[in-house]
């Protein structure tokens, strides 16, 4: 098994005149077989923010992405 952070973002695109958004929506540490494994669970808990934020991301235009990183382990001594 192989360790990763998954991350879940909310992308809001610019109005006209600012910057766009980016707010994290929810972090964890998972242990799965391959990074595919990973990402499956990532786009999972994407679409459940998706879900949960819908008014939200209807008016703003905005999208939830799931994230994958593999975190790196120390071999044990």
């Amino acid at each position: 098994m192989n360790a990763y952070l998954v991350i879940v973002l909310l992308l809001v695109p610019p109005s006209q005149g600012s910057q766009p958004i980016e707010a994290e929506l929810h972090r964890e540490v998972i242990a799965a077989s391959s990074l595919a494994v990973c990402e499956r669970h990532a786009e999972r808990l994407a679409r459940e923010q998706r879900e949960k934020h819908a008014e939200l991301l209807a008016r703003t235009r905005g999208r939830t992405v799931g994230q994958c990183q593999p975190l790196r382990t120390e071999p044990s001594a």
